[in-house]
């Protein structure tokens, strides 16, 4: 019997392969711009910088907009323009590959989990949830906690490990 490796919500190995897709699509990235990512300051290429269930992710994806690099603005040195299209390139490979994995694992909340939260929400808050936007708020929260546990247990019962 071999042990192992403690794992945070999920298997090492797909959370590991998870990372290593976002670091090698990093990767091609910088040789598609021919520099590195805090140098890219020219106009936004159109090159595949990574291609994610046959849908291919172009370099001008991953730039920040106009009010973004507003924001930024006082940051000479690209980091943090280089930390926010390493964040969007990473969303934008493991959004589909969760998606199909919890198509065909059934990480969907049900109603009933749905109602199920709401209950003990709202018995943990002094909001009382008459506000439309306070409500869907609430449904998207508990919508995504339920989800996200469910990949996470699906993830575990798929590839092993043990849930700290």
């Amino acid at each position: 019997m071999t042990a192992q490796q403690p794992t945070f919500g999920g298997s090492l190995r797909a959370i590991a392969a998870l990372h290593l897709a976002c670091v090698l699509g990093l990767l091609v990235e910088m040789v598609a711009f021919g520099l590195p990512i805090a140098d890219a300051r020219d106009v936004p290429s159109r090159a595949v910088v990574a291609t994610v269930l046959s849908q291919s992710i172009y370099a001008d994806q991953l730039e920040p907009t106009a009010a973004e690099r507003q924001a930024i603005g006082a940051n000479r040195d690209g980091r943090s323009i280089a930390s926010l299209r390493a964040r969007r390139l990473e969303a934008l490979i493991v959004t589909p590959l969760r998606k199909l994995f919890c198509a065909n694992h059934g990480c969907k909340a049900t109603p009933e989990e749905m109602r199920a939260f709401a209950g003990v929400m709202a018995a943990s808050t002094a909001t009382n949830g008459s506000d439309v936007h306070e409500r869907r708020d609430a449904r998207r929260i508990a919508r995504d906690f339920i989800e996200t546990w469910k990949f996470h247990k699906a993830l575990q019962g798929a590839y092993g490990g043990e849930v700290i």
